[in-house]
């Protein structure tokens, strides 16, 4: 019963003490930190796919476009290109859900806020 009483006593110093303030100041500033840094990272990786998802948009568009003009130059004696058929393409684009799937984060469905660098 003694020991019990002594164990209290030392935890309750030690709890309402500045180290174990000190030791959760320390602790909940570097998630701080880090939340930052990995939220920082993640608006960037989403602004880079973005860009990089337009640019693949641009180039198919454009690679359709030629092939239409040929098309219509040499009609049938143009082989088929699957690819480019109507049907076999479908449009990608990523959301902050499917962003957050590709880097280990699924299940926010929030849209993220862009960050603007002065």
């Amino acid at each position: 019963l003694m020991a019990a009483e002594t164990t209290k006593n030392a935890a309750y110093s030690y709890i309402t003490g500045s180290g174990f303030h000190q030791q959760v100041t320390r602790m909940t500033d570097s998630y701080v930190g880090l939340r930052e840094v990995v939220d920082r990272q993640r608006r960037t990786m989403q602004r880079s796919w973005s860009e990089q998802d337009k640019l693949l948009e641009r180039m198919l568009n454009g690679l359709g476009g030629l092939y239409g003009d040929l098309q219509g130059i040499f009609h049938s004696a143009l082989p088929e290109v699957e690819q480019l058929a109507l049907d076999s393409v479908a449009p990608v684009s990523l959301t902050a859900e499917s962003a957050n799937d590709d880097i280990g984060q699924a299940g926010s469905t929030e849209p993220v806020a862009e960050e603007t660098e002065a």
